[in-house]
């Protein structure tokens, strides 16, 4: 290996060390499922929780389809550094979409997340509701974005 290689390599580890929060986020995709409730919801978020403790970003996708050919699709998704959690379904309908709908949570962490009973589903302080766009910082709404343009690929 020549020396600009080895340069190349060096500057390269450098940058994925000081980008290495960039990189540490999860979004699962469940797919398509036939129920998924916020007792499950739970505790698949603590176990994300408890995979990835270095994530600034814990989230997960399902769809539900329905018998009329509506699908829900759901995101549920943690922004660690600015203490959220929001629930988000739109339903979609052959080719129309209606706007989504959502709930969020302030002031959560990942010790109030883990004291759950996952039979009480998602009881968190700060709960308010809201429809259209999520309103994320500007980190969670470019990671989900990207996480989302890689699942069209």
């Amino acid at each position: 290996m020549n020396l600009r290689m080895k340069s190349y390599l060096t500057l390269f580890a450098a940058l994925l060390l000081f980008l290495g929060d960039a990189f540490s986020n999860t979004l699962e995709q469940l797919g398509s499922v036939p129920a998924f409730d916020s007792s499950e919801q739970v505790a698949k978020l603590k176990k994300l929780l408890s995979d990835h403790p270095d994530d600034a970003f814990i989230g997960m996708t399902w769809s539900i389809s329905s018998t009329d050919k509506s699908v829900v699709e759901s995101l549920l998704f943690y922004d660690r550094k600015v203490q959220k959690l929001w629930r988000s379904k739109s339903i979609k309908v052959g080719a129309d979409r209606l706007n989504p709908k959502w709930i969020g949570w302030t002031e959560v962490t990942d010790e109030k997340i883990q004291s759950l009973r996952n039979d009480d589903g998602l009881e968190l302080p700060g709960y308010h509701t809201g429809e259209g766009p999520l309103p994320l910082s500007a980190d969670a709404a470019a990671f989900l974005k990207g996480a989302f343009s890689k699942k069209k690929r």
